[in-house]
């Protein structure tokens, strides 16, 4: 698969990720308090606490990783800038 060809399915996950990142942390609140969440599983918004709690851990298990990455890169570009002969 060409560079060319990458480029859209690289939108679609980025339109993917803040879309689930708004659902996720958009319904924080509810799920922090348990007075507004829902218990009855016929509900048509209720969502499992434990399926919450793992989409929610994950989010910010991935973001974590990505900025490490991130900043690894960013001084390693730095250390082959100062370090240049």
């Amino acid at each position: 698969m060409g560079l060319r060809r990458s480029i859209p399915l690289y939108y679609v996950d980025v339109c993917h990720t803040c879309a689930g990142n708004e659902k996720i942390y958009g319904t924080h609140d509810v799920f922090s308090m348990r007075t507004l969440r829902s218990d009855d599983p016929d509900d048509p918004k209720y969502c499992h606490p434990t399926l919450y709690w793992y989409a929610f851990w994950l989010t910010i298990s991935e973001h974590i990783v990505v900025a490490l990455i991130i900043i690894v890169i960013i001084l390693y570009f730095l250390v082959q800038w100062f370090c240049a002969e």
